[in-house]
């Protein structure tokens, strides 16, 4: 507050004054008022979003109701979507709950009371004490979730089979990826189910993967065979541009492909990656060349390369062209290539075969999906189309129990198990599980005697 603007005024009015400041911070706007911010409320009150009106001051939000963020619940609930609320498209709306105790379902660990984390070994996930050495850990696709399952700086090593809370391991022992290994030590495939900590290689060594190799080597797979070397030189020859050094590419438009300076305006190319970051591989010459985009006939990786009503057409595959998209019976390299619903069969657009129809492959029957996921973008459609192999006709992906021959026949998250005749879509495999191949049972499972089974890799 300025108090020079006040200099002269009676006692009665800085009391006024004094319990103003008190309100300011502690009388807020009531219920039902417009807020910004939490701080814009009376003490109690919380600032929420209100249906078809802005922010407005309200009550905290009880056990079940809808929620943004934690501070719109009653002090002690969380804001999260429960686990028996979330679905395969992921969270269908966040509400306030109470945290899970010990033994209760969770998708999360932010689910579980404090202490307490979620523990991906079981099925469901429930809220255990997080473990120690030696206790079972699942796997889980954020890296926080699956290390919060172990306690301290113990990690969840998935190359302990179902997944086991261990200290970085040491020469020798079991791993998924390198953090798994002490310092020092990389993580290998040792075999063809068991990875292993060892220490890295040096120059000259044989290898795999550049993490295969130690310090700033990387492995060159110019050499036969595979090798660790350090960063290719310009005018050494490469396979990729991991083995040149920093600033250079390998331009495979060269005779060996060799490591150089991204080309400029005119510069021989045989993809984007050889130009400079402005330039695109234009095919239109012979020999393609570096080029301003823009221009028809020139490479391209994707429609917003190419000039508007032109798309990136894969007829002369592998160089990807703007071109018009094709009509009924002209050339194409895959199914976008062809104008609105035709597909691309043997090189030439065609009329999709029809549901219940005789085929021989999925693409006869539709479009392939540029893209699938939970929530179907506008070009992707789920479930889709295919050749089903146990029919030989166009059919919708298939729900649990339904007839296939190979896993596209499935919807998705399902696998055409052939363990089991008739062959069915199943979930994979858990441990247990009959199955006829690795590809029936679930992640980190292996087909093991007709069950799937885990490794235990020691």
């Amino acid at each position: 507050m300025d108090h020079a603007r006040y200099v002269g005024l009676g006692p009665i009015w800085w009391v006024m004054l004094a319990l103003w400041g008190v309100c300011s911070s502690a009388c807020g706007a009531g219920v039902g008022d417009d807020c910004r911010e939490m701080s814009d409320c009376a003490d109690g009150l919380v600032c929420v979003r209100a249906e078809g009106r802005p922010y407005t001051c309200q009550s905290p939000r009880e056990i079940g109701e809808a929620c943004e963020y934690f501070r719109e619940c009653r002090p002690g609930l969380l804001c999260q979507c429960p686990p028996d609320t979330w679905s395969s498209g992921g969270c269908v709306q966040a509400a306030c709950f109470a945290p899970r105790t010990e033994g209760q379902t969770c998708v999360s660990y932010r689910n579980c009371a404090e202490g307490l984390t979620c523990n991906f070994a079981t099925s469901p996930a429930t809220c255990q004490q997080p473990g120690d050495e030696g206790a079972s850990c699942g796997a889980h696709d954020n890296e926080e979730q699956q290390m919060k399952q172990c306690a301290g700086s113990l990690r969840c090593n998935l190359g302990y089979g179902r997944g086991q809370c261990s200290a970085p391991s040491a020469e020798g022992a079991p791993c998924w990826q390198s953090e798994d290994c002490a310092s020092g030590l990389n993580c290998r495939q040792t075999s063809s189910r068991c990875r292993t900590c060892v220490p890295p290689l040096d120059d000259g060594e044989r290898c795999v993967v550049d993490d295969d190799c130690a310090g700033d080597l990387v492995c060159n797979h110019a050499l036969e065979p595979n090798q660790c070397t350090p960063p290719v030189a310009q005018g050494a020859a490469c396979v990729d541009d991991s083995v040149c050094e920093p600033g250079l590419i390998c331009n495979d438009a060269l005779d060996p492909p060799t490591c150089a300076e991204p080309g400029a305006a005119g510069a021989t190319c045989a993809e984007h990656g050889d130009c400079v970051d402005d330039l695109r591989c234009n095919a239109s010459t012979e020999p393609a060349t570096c080029a301003h985009p823009g221009e028809t006939g020139q490479l391209c990786f994707g429609d917003a390369e190419c000039p508007d009503g032109q798309i990136c057409h894969h007829a002369d595959d592998p160089l990807w062209t703007c071109n018009a998209p094709s009509s009924l019976g002209e050339t194409c390299g895959w199914d976008y290539d062809c104008a609105g619903e035709l597909v691309c069969v043997r090189g030439s657009c065609r009329q999709p075969i029809a549901e219940g129809e005789a085929c021989e492959h999925s693409f006869e029957c539709e479009k392939t999906p540029l893209r699938c996921g939970n929530s179907a973008a506008s070009d992707c459609i789920q479930p889709r189309y295919t050749c089903n192999a146990h029919t030989q006709t166009c059919l919708l992906q298939q729900l649990e129990g339904g007839p296939c021959g190979v896993d596209l026949d499935c919807r998705h998250g399902l696998v055409c198990n052939t363990g089991v005749q008739p062959s069915t879509c199943r979930p994979p495999g858990a441990e247990g599980d009959p199955c006829n191949e690795d590809s029936d049972c679930g992640e980190r499972l292996w087909c093991d005697s007709g069950a799937c089974m885990y490794v235990r890799c020691l």
